[in-house]
């Protein structure tokens, strides 16, 4: 496998490589909740072809100085994907741990840009998510933090749950495929998450085309789609 950067849309937020508006509608998610007596209800069923506003309640004016100063932006419908990531790729350290990731597993996943308050001092941040395509839960954190006035600082986090990964049964693919077609497309990869801890299950897809290469900073990323299946015990 080539060194691939993939980008996919996560609701606002895919380094195969997409926007954050632009590539919303490539997202499809289910949620199930699954009840003691193991009958299933369907809580919520996403079909993103209707591309939401993203987060304009979490958008006061730190967002716009961090969108100003970093992006030179005005408004967050602006703010592309590969925006973001050129701005990580600017950070020395962003650009060490981007290049970790992919030489670690040749094609990494960013899954958008979203906006918001985070840690105990409620600090507003543009953050961005990135995962190795073959453990899709394993999510870095990229953070733009406004640390008053024109200020703001980098920071990178991991995701701290632990979760085992296994192929998918064929019933399981063959439900992830029903929720869109992606036969149109020539790279598809899938994967089931389970955490034990929080009862949950993901059954994830991802599919991606070899045409429109987006060049990165010497890497080529591709716009894709996500699926996404969440079963959760309750």
């Amino acid at each position: 496998m080539s060194r691939t950067l993939l980008l996919i849309c996560f609701l606002a937020i895919i380094f195969v490589a997409v926007a954050v508006s632009a590539y919303t509608q490539l997202s499809h998610l289910i949620h199930i909740e699954i009840n003691p007596s193991e009958n299933e209800t369907e809580v919520w069923k996403e079909n993103t072809s209707k591309a939401p506003v993203p987060a304009a309640q979490l958008y006061p004016q730190p967002g716009k100085t961090i969108l100003k100063k970093l992006f030179g932006k005005e408004d967050p419908k602006n703010l592309t994907l590969p925006d973001g990531i050129m701005k990580v790729f600017e950070m020395p350290e962003g650009k060490a741990k981007i290049q970790e990731l992919i030489g670690s597993w040749n094609a990494v996943v960013f899954q958008g840009i979203s906006f918001s308050f985070s840690g105990p001092e409620q600090k507003y941040s543009v953050d961005l998510v990135a995962f190795p395509l073959l453990k899709p839960e394993d999510k870095t954190i990229f953070s733009f933090v406004h640390e008053g006035n024109d200020s703001f600082s980098f920071r990178i986090t991991k995701s701290k749950f632990k979760w085992n990964y296994r192929n998918l049964t064929k019933d399981e693919l063959s439900e992830l495929l029903e929720v869109t077609d992606l036969s149109k497309y020539k790279n598809t990869y899938f994967i089931a998450a389970k955490n034990e801890e929080m009862n949950t299950l993901l059954l994830e897809g991802f599919a991606w085309d070899d045409g429109d290469i987006i060049n990165l900073n010497g890497f080529k990323a591709y716009k894709g789609v996500q699926v996404l299946i969440a079963y959760e015990k309750i």
